[in-house]
């Protein structure tokens, strides 16, 4: 029982790993042209957002939420606070910077800032799951898969060719973005499919899909106009991915194959810490882009040898400060900090 709560762990830590790997994907390849082997192994890490919102709903959609204030005041404080103290020193920089005001305090209190998008996306689940509960989104599924297909594949051909500027928050950090994964987790946990869901279909749609999510990223990066990431990322190709690697991670049977070793252990270690590592590891980065600027160094060599490495300082690094900030305090840490 141990192994298999354990595992569960070990996906968010591989997911966090994963979000990690997606933010310096753009420090080892800045203005670099971009490898095939590069884009192909940047299209893996689409499943890793996903893979939180599988398990924020495979765990919390049995919740009570009869009392509905007792549910949510703790749920959303808990998000809701490590994300404005980290946005914080964003928000007082854009305002020194270029005098932010209401959008700035908007910004602040809704994950605007950096890459926080998803905080939002998990206040929104908190907020609707009664609702998701009540209609059972778990029975939903492929309804829920279409909605988020329809919202991405729009926003990737119809609003990003006019406003590529758009916040990511705007189309991100909308719940209809990623409803089919939380009916997805809900799926899995609710209505017992688990058990039945077949490895072979979900690896032979995996790999089907994606090479048609790295079939897209080409087309998209082709187009007259494009920028040099274009293509990389959100795209409807790439939902399929994360539903079939999200179905095949969630299976039973991938869980009974899960063994415990000092690697597997320190990556679960690692998922438990996965909500403070998301929000931190953008100051890592930071301070890592402002040491890479000074010394001038480019990474030369194997790109994605470096990119590899890189994640792993910065991953480390940022585990290494939560851990130092839960020794000091637990309390605080986990009020203020995110873990």
């Amino acid at each position: 029982m141990k192994s298999r709560l354990e595992y569960y762990d070990f996906l968010r830590g591989v997911a966090v790993i994963m979000v990690v790997a997606i933010h310096t994907f753009g420090v080892v390849y800045i203005d670099e042209t971009l490898t095939l082997a590069g884009i192909f192994v940047r299209e893996l890490l689409n499943c890793a957002v996903p893979l939180f919102c599988v398990s924020s709903a495979f765990f919390l959609i049995n919740k009570n939420t009869g009392n509905y204030k007792m549910y949510l005041v703790p749920h959303i404080l808990r998000v809701w606070i490590p994300l404005l103290v980290y946005s914080f020193p964003w928000f007082a920089y854009d305002v020194w910077k270029n005098g932010a005001g209401l959008t700035g305090v908007l910004k602040l209190i809704g994950g605007g800032y950096s890459v926080y998008y998803f905080a939002a996306v998990i206040l929104q689940f908190y907020v609707l799951l009664p609702l998701f509960q009540k209609y059972k989104i778990f029975r939903n599924v492929p309804v829920m898969c279409l909605i988020s297909l329809l919202w991405v594949a729009g926003y990737i051909y119809i609003v990003y060719p006019e406003y590529s500027q758009l916040p990511l928050l705007a189309y991100g950090g909308v719940i209809l973005c990623w409803l089919v994964y939380f009916a997805l987790g809900a799926a899995f946990m609710k209505d017992g499919i688990k058990s039945r869901v077949s490895v072979r279909l979900c690896l032979a749609g995996s790999i089907a899909a994606l090479a048609l999510s790295f079939a897209e990223c080409i087309f998209l990066r082709e187009k007259p106009g494009a920028l040099p990431f274009d293509g990389i990322g959100l795209k409807p190709s790439a939902v399929l991915f994360a539903v079939c690697v999200c179905a095949l991670l969630y299976s039973d049977r991938c869980a009974q194959l899960y063994r415990r070793d000092a690697v597997r252990r320190f990556i679960a270690c690692l998922g438990r810490f996965s909500y403070g590592m998301y929000l931190a590891h953008m100051y890592v980065l930071w301070a890592g882009g402002k040491i890479l600027a000074f010394t001038g160094f480019g990474f030369p060599g194997i790109k994605l040898l470096w990119w590899a490495a890189y994640t792993a300082v910065v991953a480390c690094i940022t585990f290494a400060l939560l851990s130092l900030v839960k020794r000091i305090s637990p309390e605080i840490s986990k009020v203020f900090f995110g873990v």
